[in-house]
């Protein structure tokens, strides 16, 4: 789901990986493109079922200072592409739990 609707042309993490790469490799309608492979990767990482190393590079950002048009500065922070694949697909799976509990925020 969140792959077929992820931005194309968004921006990698650290390890310069991008959606399009994901999308062009691992598509669901080609059953020999290794996307199971990707579901079974992913629903590792959900399951927090990888290593501490693992876990602290997907963590990771790739960092941008953008200047402000009135001064100053923007920080944005770029994460790897399969944690925000797995945290988007994790989020859309739990909206409605989520949105309960942090409704009165």
């Amino acid at each position: 789901m969140a792959l077929v609707h992820s931005l194309r042309l968004s921006s990698g993490g650290p390890s310069g990986m991008v959606f399009a790469l994901l999308h062009d490799c691992f598509t669901p309608e080609d059953p020999t493109s290794g996307f199971d492979l990707l579901f079974d990767l992913c629903t590792h990482i959900a399951q927090g079922q990888v290593s501490p190393s693992m876990a602290y590079l997907l963590g990771a950002s790739r960092l941008l200072a953008l200047e402000k048009p009135s001064g100053g500065i923007r920080p944005i922070a770029v994460g790897e592409v399969l944690y925000r694949l797995v945290a988007c697909t994790l989020g859309f799976q739990f909206r409605e739990a989520l949105a309960d509990h942090f409704s009165p925020l």
